[in-house]
Parts: structure tokens; C-alpha cells; sequence
């Protein structure tokens, strides 16, 4: 899961994905999120940067928002 009003939180993806590979189990599913989407004027990190990274990394691709109860 990452913010999308906080790049700094996507740029972590790969790392917390590779440490994930290395020490979790391999029969999961795995699932991209973009969190805080209903903040869409602060938004930082577009819905397309999260979809063409989780298909880069084969994972399902979601944006929610905790505060709204969406997804």
C-alpha cells in the first residue's frame, strides 16, 4: 500500500515487493494500493503510474480511500 498524496511512499513499492518475494510464501495473491484516493487534488501519484506498476510487478491493482470506505 502506498499514500497517493506522498511519492515518497510509491518509490518504496520494489523494495517492500523484493522483500516480500525473498521471505514470504510464493502461493499469494498480491495486490497493489493506492490509498487516500478521494483526496484528488492532493493527488501525487497518478492511477496510471500504480496500474503500470503493479502490471510490471504481476499484481492485481487498487486505489481506495480508508476514510471514504471505497475499495
Amino acid at each position: 500500500m502506498y499514500d497517493v498524496t506522498r511519492p515518497q511512499t510509491f518509490k518504496s513499492i520494489e523494495k517492500w515487493y523484493q522483500l516480500m518475494s525473498d521471505h514470504g510464501r510464493g502461493d499469494v495473491e498480491v495486490a497493489l494500493v493506492g490509498n487516500k484516493c478521494d483526496l484528488n487534488s492532493d493527488k501525487k501519484v497518478d492511477s496510471k503510474q500504480g496500474e503500470n506498476t503493479a502490471t510490471e510487478l504481476g499484481c492485481h491493482f487498487y486505489e481506495s480511500s480508508a476514510k471514504g470506505d471505497f475499495n
